[in-house]
C-alpha cells in the first residue's frame, strides 16, 4: 500500500472507462483532478483506492499507478471533514 488514508493526491493518468460507469458514479474524473484517499478499495487488492473530491459527494476508484501524492504542508487539513 503506497498511500495512506487521508492523503491528498492528484490523478496523473486515468484508465479508459465506459461513460456509463462514470455517469453511474456521478463523476467525470480526469487527469489533473485532486482529492483525498478515503479508503483502500475493498475489491482491488493492495493497489486500488477510493478518492473523494471536496466538492463531490461521490468517491471514485483509482489505481496506485494513476496517482501522485500532494505533500504541501497544511493542504490535507481542509479534507479532514471527509474522513469523519
Amino acid at each position: 500500500m503506497k498511500f495512506k488514508i487521508g492523503q491528498k493526491v492528484r490523478v496523473i493518468k486515468w484508465l479508459d472507462m465506459p461513460l456509463s460507469l462514470i455517469n453511474k458514479w456521478g463523476t467525470n474524473t480526469h487527469v489533473g483532478e485532486v482529492g483525498v484517499i478515503i479508503q483502500q478499495n475493498p475489491f482491488s487488492g493492495d493497489e486500488g483506492y477510493d478518492v473523494k473530491k471536496k466538492e463531490n459527494k461521490y468517491s471514485f476508484f483509482c489505481l496506485e499507478e494513476e496517482l501522485e501524492l500532494l505533500v504541501k504542508i497544511g493542504e490535507q487539513l481542509e479534507f479532514e471533514f471527509m474522513l469523519e
